[in-house]
């Protein structure tokens, strides 16, 4: 892979970073889809106050935001000991890891995080930047090829979702397929026009 799909790689990590952009995942005041376990009978852990794993999830989330993160590793962690079969902190952990520029232990997080969720874009595609830059080129585009179709999966569920589709083209140029980045940009043209131009412009840059 070249210098500037490395980049556009890193761009769209940024773009998906916030665990509140996708359809995967709800607007900010609402508890993502995972968290509901903890209202059911069966699910709920011992001792657990209601929207407590929502907290730790904004909280952690919101120390990666801001840019710290060794703080923000100390929370996943302590989340992971709390939860350790929620995909999200070792996702939230891989995250701060990249940022960090600690690619191996990243790696080892966001295939937990895969483990619990194998659909989890935001994973799959910080596996895919933490691979490429340790070298390992072949593993990046597998787990690019995953992400895509993590991502149509998605799109079943939530087809107007401009941020998806967005995100969809340009992994499809990070693979080197235009077409399918083209038509991606077609569907925008009808959903975001500004989404639309912004893939138009890292197809034809």
């Amino acid at each position: 892979m070249t210098t500037g799909i490395k980049a556009a790689l890193a761009a769209v990590l940024v773009l998906i970073l916030l665990p509140v952009m996708a359809a995967s995942q709800p607007a900010a005041q609402e508890r993502p889809e995972s968290f509901k376990m903890i209202d059911t009978e069966k699910g709920k852990l011992p001792n657990e106050k209601p929207g407590e794993m929502f907290g730790s999830w904004m909280s952690a989330n919101k120390l990666l935001v801001d840019g710290d993160y060794e703080g923000a590793i100390l929370a996943f962690k302590k989340a992971i000991n709390k939860w350790p079969k929620e995909d999200w902190p070792y996702q939230g952990l891989g995250s701060a890891y990249n940022k960090q520029g600690r690619y191996k232990e990243a790696v080892d997080a966001f295939k937990q995080a895969i483990y619990f969720n194998p659909n989890d874009t935001i994973s799959l595609e910080g596996l895919a930047f933490a691979y490429l830059n340790l070298g390992r080129h072949e593993e990046s585009v597998f787990i690019l090829r995953q992400a895509v179709s993590a991502y149509k999966q998605l799109i079943r569920r939530a087809p107007d979702n401009a941020s998806l589709h967005y995100s969809l083209g340009v992994v499809y140029l990070l693979l080197k397929d235009r077409a399918a980045a083209l038509e991606e940009y077609k569907i925008l043209q009808t959903l975001d026009k500004e989404k639309a131009n912004d893939l138009f412009n890292c197809i034809y840059k």
